[in-house]
């Protein structure tokens, strides 16, 4: 029964022993690609402070890279109540308190559905809100001239 106990435990060091070399070949070994984030965020009506009734959504995609500041963006919506009139990445100090416009977004298709793809650089101010989570864009449109629609961004590290 000795026997098979410590057999147990040698098993179990040869296969840690066999599989570490594999876990840090899988691992980042270059700080190379530190500074890339993922970018994310779903708008709703629901999200805009008051919030409203909108049917309209949209989804946003794209990445940051912090080496050079520069946000690449592609925003997606669908189910507007008209066409944007203006849209913008804004910051928050605390949820619903708008602070200033960072970054005016730049319409590729409008339309009830439509389209904003760009690549621009971020200041300093705007680079901290995106990364502390204090980032959201929003479109508005004549019938809400203050918000249709309202998305946090959300900055993934890659």
């Amino acid at each position: 029964m000795r026997n098979i106990y410590f057999f147990g435990k040698g098993v179990f060091a040869l296969t840690i022993l066999l599989i570490l070399p594999f876990i840090f070949s899988c691992t980042k070994t270059s700080d190379d690609d530190d500074d890339g984030y993922a970018i994310v965020g779903n708008a709703s009506g629901l999200q805009e402070i008051p919030a409203n009734s909108s049917i309209a959504s949209a989804a946003l995609s794209g990445t940051y890279d912090e080496e050079n500041n520069t946000l690449q963006y592609k925003i997606d919506w669908k189910n507007l109540s008209g066409i944007v009139t203006t849209a913008h990445f804004q910051a928050t100090q605390q949820k619903g308190d708008p602070t200033e416009t960072f970054v005016e977004i730049i319409i590729s298709a409008n339309g009830i559905n439509g389209t904003a793809t760009a690549t621009v650089i971020l200041s300093d101010s705007a680079e901290t809100a995106l990364l502390n989570g204090d980032l959201y864009y929003d479109l508005n449109t004549v019938f809400y001239p203050h918000g249709e629609i309202r998305g946090q961004v959300i900055a993934l590290h890659e």
